[in-house]
């Protein structure tokens, strides 16, 4: 091994872990918000510096080498170490100025928090907001979001959570496919020949339908697709039946309820950050108004 590990970059150790927690690098430069090939950049020169080839690269992916694997165990002290401290000193910091980095599914993004964002910055302009959209949960101990809006209650212990409402869900369709729609106790199967629109990773709509005594697979969806954005899409087209956020639907004449004598739990609502960060005066402020703003419109 060159250089005897001496002198290495952190941004170098950085992007080992990450690309070998993703396991591609398009995925490790959207989570550290850099370049692809600044990201290559790093990883080449962490190899050169230390002589080892870390990673087997394909066009499916990369992978670990055995020294890469041997390394990583060494590495993610170092990068949680690193976490720690980037957390810690973002706790202590007490200007309300900088930037805030917010995760929020597709629909809260699209359909609930923009307005809400704007009114927060127009009251705090030395704040700029880094909006991370995606359905996928971000990590906030390795700091991917500072701040996140769940649709459940995170469970780890380090994570401090405030419920601020909740969402209706009900089961959807375009109207002119209601005279179609067959009463839930017709059937064993009440969508009968009707497209279903579920997910194609996720779970919710299977466990949705579970609660009603419908057992279902992902094979059962004719639609599949973990885009909440594009099944809403799919209902509003005719392409079959759904479930839907009810604040949402009602505001869409196309789209009709069905089996509304179906009460599916409803969705809460939760701000999370790290307890490091709760000190945060950006973060904190950040919380509480929306908790105030966006809470009202979920009650």
């Amino acid at each position: 091994m060159n250089n005897e590990g001496r002198d290495i970059n952190w941004e170098w150790l950085r992007a080992f872990v990450t690309v070998a927690e993703q396991g591609s690098l398009n995925k490790a430069a959207e989570t550290l918000t850099v370049s692809q090939p600044t990201l290559s950049r790093h990883l080449n020169a962490l190899e050169k510096h230390t002589g080892v080839l870390l990673f087997h690269r394909t066009t499916q992916g990369v992978s670990l080498t055995p020294e890469g694997e041997a390394l990583l165990v060494s590495a993610m002290p170092m990068r949680e170490a690193y976490d720690a401290f980037s957390r810690a000193l973002q706790g202590n910091d007490d200007s309300v100025e900088g930037e805030i980095r917010l995760s929020a599914n597709e629909l809260m993004a699209h359909h609930y928090i923009a307005d809400h964002l704007v009114a927060f910055r127009r009251e705090h302009p030395a704040i700029s907001v880094e909006l991370v959209v995606s359905n996928q949960q971000a990590n906030i101990s390795r700091r991917e979001a500072d701040v996140a809006i769940r649709m459940f209650r995170p469970q780890q212990l380090e994570l401090k959570c405030r419920r601020i409402g909740s969402v209706d869900l009900g089961f959807y369709c375009h109207r002119s496919l209601t005279d179609e729609v067959k009463p839930l106790t017709d059937a064993e199967n009440p969508f009968g020949e009707l497209p279903m629109i579920g997910f194609d990773k996720d779970d919710t709509f299977i466990r949705h339908a579970a609660q009603l005594g419908i057992n279902l697979t992902v094979d059962d969806f004719q639609w599949r697709t973990d885009s909440l954005e594009t099944q809403i899409a799919l209902l509003r087209a005719g392409g079959g039946i759904g479930i839907m956020h009810k604040n949402l639907a009602e505001k869409d004449k196309e789209l009709v309820q069905i089996w509304d004598e179906v009460a599916i739990p409803s969705l809460d609502v939760w701000l999370v950050c790290h307890r490091d960060s709760w000190k945060n005066a950006r973060i904190r402020a950040l919380i509480n108004f929306l908790s105030s703003r966006l809470g009202a419109d979920l009650y």
